[in-house]
């Protein structure tokens, strides 16, 4: 009796060599055209004259597939016993062929995927931009430290087409530069995007605050924000603050208002002091137990960011307490996604548990109720750059702080109000807020018209 060769079961292997080749390949393919094709389809939405320029991953991802396709044939057309003699090496050998090709297929595919997708997404330069240092002693105060380190300003820059505007971006109190992460890659199809951290938050240097007054603590953070100016060679940009950075660009502008041709400025602070803004329920407040302590740990300069490191291992908890409270998820019906919310926690807890610098600012430039000690409300008459105001709806801002600098005003100034947004407007509403920040620079882009009387976008409405 003959010994069995294995020969008649090599078809087998054969035909899954074939296979192999076939859905491996389109496997590939699939992830490719996926994963490419949704970053395609996403930048189309702001920037649709670059989807063509951009299709080529997901045409080389579809024609993994039709590789894959071939071989499988060619394999499968070498397997008929009937014709010629066909051995168990041969089978090995159109298995192992086909493994080679369907593998290499996927590989590519998942390769041309990613790179696709993040070659298509905005791309941006993050850097720490020196803006020198200062020896212990300097007469320039708030660089006074016992330490003569470089100071240095985090910056990321998104790139835009050529010839687009500027637009610097600064963060409020007790925040930085990545709160407007859903606000990039949108505004970076019109402009040129700078977003800093302030001296002394975020990612940037936190030398020690030896600010005593309001004239120091101010000139901390505008002459801070000239230097870095100065090292980026910048001028006639867009300047937008948030919150407190909007008193910071507003208080820039009125010193340096030479570099600065637009100013927006969403939800600001600072307009109003005490006596400009009486309050019946602070009254109230101070005169019982309760208002005296809270009033006595201002004046001490008691910041938000002290209890965060008090608490050792419970502070991230209490920040995803107040992050999920004031933005939470998806899943609970607001506005972030369920990744959004837990990357926005454990950014929001590792700059605000880092060293105390920049915070300690609070009892320098607001008394207790956050009124300003030296008001923006008293400079309107000395306003030289066009402005543009924007609150949220739910903003606790008042926006009435804004028509009462306006009657003063000598430049031209509008008030912009979102719907479904708060304090943090750019993330409440982020298409609202790109809505308005692209009517109030809309005279700076190329395609822009003179049009009399021009409406707000649609869901806007002026203050």
């Amino acid at each position: 009796m003959p010994s069995f060769s294995g020969d008649e079961t090599a078809p087998f292997f054969g035909f899954l060599g074939a296979a192999a080749a076939l859905v491996f390949s389109c496997m590939g393919a699939a992830y490719g055209t996926a994963k490419s094709g949704v970053g395609v389809a996403s930048m189309g939405v702001m920037r649709p004259e670059l989807v063509m320029k951009s299709i080529v991953p997901v045409v080389m991802a579809g024609v993994l597939g039709i590789y894959g396709l071939i071989i499988a044939v060619i394999i499968s057309t070498g397997i008929n016993p009937k014709a010629k003699p066909y051995y168990l090496f041969d089978g090995y050998a159109h298995l192992s062929s086909g493994l080679a090709c369907g593998l290499a297929g996927l590989s590519a595919g998942m390769a041309v995927g990613i790179v696709g997708d993040a070659g298509v997404r905005t791309g941006y330069v993050q850097e720490q931009v020196n803006i020198g240092s200062g020896p212990p002693g300097s007469k320039v105060r708030w660089f006074r430290s016992s330490s003569d380190q470089p100071r240095f300003i985090n910056t990321v820059t998104f790139d835009s087409k050529d010839g687009s505007p500027t637009l610097v971006m600064v963060h409020g109190y007790g925040a930085s530069q990545g709160f407007f992460f859903r606000n990039f890659d949108a505004l970076a199809s019109r402009f040129r995007v700078i977003a800093i951290d302030q001296l002394g938050w975020g990612g940037s240097s936190r030398p020690d605050f030896t600010c005593k007054s309001t004239e120091e603590t101010e000139a901390w953070f505008i002459d801070s924000f000239e230097e870095w100016r100065k090292a980026k060679n910048l001028s006639n940009f867009i300047l937008l603050g948030h919150s407190f950075g909007g008193y910071v660009a507003a208080k820039y502008a009125l010193k340096h208002p030479e570099h600065v041709k637009h100013l927006i400025l969403v939800g600001p602070v600072g307009f109003t002091s005490e006596s400009e803004h009486r309050s019946e329920w602070l009254t109230k407040f101070r005169a019982t137990w309760k208002g005296m302590v809270v009033n006595h740990l201002w004046e001490s300069n008691f910041t938000p960011q002290k209890i965060i490191r008090g608490l050792g291992p419970w502070g991230p908890d209490l920040v995803s307490r107040y992050t999920t409270a004031r933005f939470g998820s998806r899943s609970q019906g607001s506005t972030l996604t369920e990744e959004e919310s837990t990357l926005l926690t454990d950014y929001v807890y590792h700059t605000v548990a880092a060293k105390a610098s920049g915070e300690l600012c609070l009892k320098y430039i607001f008394s207790f109720g956050a009124f300003a000690r030296k008001p923006l409300l008293q400079s309107a008459p000395d306003w030289k750059v066009p402005t543009t105001f924007i609150y949220g709806y739910e903003d606790w801002t008042n926006y009435q702080g804004a028509q009462l600098a306006r009657q003063d005003m000598k430049v031209p100034c509008e008030i912009i109000r979102v719907p479904q947004g708060g304090h943090f407007v750019f993330i409440d509403n982020p298409s609202g807020f790109h809505s308005a920040v692209f009517h109030a620079c809309r005279r700076f882009f190329s395609n822009y018209h003179h049009v009399e009387n021009e409406s707000l976008p649609d869901g806007l409405t002026s203050a």
